[in-house]
């Protein structure tokens, strides 16, 4: 049903055999999701532009680009972890293997030219070129699965952004040049990059210090993994700096929010270089090739979808518990401006733009 606010009335309305799981609009467009169908359709007048098959889509994941000169609209593809882009104002479409595992989510940016992609494994953000398919960077969450809520470009898709069950809304600087591949491939997008972890197990095969000529580093690199994990369960400390600071014997310093420099972390420094020279480097972890966010939001509680202010210099964030958050987009964890209660659990509800400052300390 198509509602019109201002005639206070039902001004159309589509009936369709199954369950619809998403719907998109905007000025000019009308898209309905179904389980393996995507429906467009002409908002003036409802007439059917185009009916395309997908693979089982249970989340109805859609993307339509919202500025009205770019009619591009992404959707699953034939494959599982495939994205089809159509690119309407051209007359093509552009299947991308996004992932080897099943798409989480997807988002285009502002002008339909770039799409940010996650899958169910939820460790990995990719972005993509929608006129040819290229891969553009990839960009880490973490190593834990994860189930990936929401992906966000800012307008002028400088920035990406996404939410998770970790709880953590996390801030990628798309500006700065991306990470280089390495020569070996290691840099490739694959299922590998995904399920890369610090503690060795994301790469096939075996090797012994003896087959390669090293000296024994077990003890070291126990020593370093164990320190690692300690180190990294500071919530304000990213996993590089206990990486490099377990390394170092050093203690990793949390970030300054006055020091921000709105660039992605890499898996460079002492520690890593450290640990990448324990390593043949056919052998070194996909891991140490990620970039890292360089701003995080944490303590979300429920599930949240976040998007970027106008100029970019803050990030807003709603959850299923009822908050509404603004926060700064700088480096390390971000100033939270504002927590709003709109509503408590059960049957006490807080009234509308209630300011509940107060309970969180913010």
């Amino acid at each position: 049903m198509i509602w019109d606010d201002q005639q206070n009335k039902c001004i159309g309305e589509l009936k369709f055999r199954t369950e619809v799981k998403a719907v998109k609009l905007r000025r000019d467009r009308i898209v309905v999701v179904l389980e393996t169908k995507v429906f467009v359709y002409r908002f003036r007048d409802l007439k059917l532009l185009d009916q395309i098959t997908t693979v089982p889509n249970p989340k109805g994941l859609v993307s339509l680009c919202p500025e009205a000169k770019s009619n591009v609209l992404a959707i699953p593809g034939l494959q599982r972890g495939s994205i089809r882009i159509e690119l309407y104002d051209v007359g093509k479409a552009t299947l991308i293997k996004a992932h080897d595992a099943e798409l989480a989510q997807f988002a285009l940016n502002a002008d339909g030219s770039r799409i940010a992609s996650a899958s169910e494994k939820g460790t990995l953000i990719r972005i993509w070129n929608c006129h040819t398919g290229e891969p553009l960077r990839e960009l880490r969450r973490g190593v834990d699965r994860a189930d990936i809520y929401c992906i966000a470009f800012n307008l002028a898709s400088t920035y990406v952004a996404c939410s998770s069950d970790k709880g953590t809304v996390h801030i990628f600087s798309l500006t700065a040049a991306p990470v280089p591949r390495r020569a070996d491939g290691g840099g490739n997008f694959n299922a590998a990059n995904e399920t890369a972890s610090l503690s060795g197990t994301d790469y096939a095969g075996s090797f012994s210090n003896k087959d390669y000529g090293l000296r024994d580093t077990s003890s070291v690199s126990s020593k370093v993994t164990a320190t690692t994990a300690r180190l990294s369960s500071d919530s304000t400390v990213s996993p590089l700096e206990a990486a490099n600071a377990a390394a170092s014997g050093a203690s990793p310093m949390p970030p300054h929010p006055g020091d921000a420099s709105n660039s992605n972390k890499s898996m460079t420094g002492m520690g890593i270089n450290f640990l990448k020279g324990l390593l043949p480097t056919g052998f070194v972890p996909k891991y140490f090739e990620s970039e890292w966010s360089f701003g995080q939001v944490r303590g979300i509680e429920g599930k949240s979808i976040c998007a970027f202010s106008k100029d970019a210099s803050k990030i807003h964030i709603i959850s299923s518990d009822g908050h509404f958050i603004v926060a700064n987009v700088e480096e390390g964890e971000c100033t939270r401006l504002s927590t709003t209660l709109f509503h408590k659990r059960g049957d006490d509800r807080a009234q509308d733009g209630e300011d509940m400052s107060w309970a969180t300390g913010k």
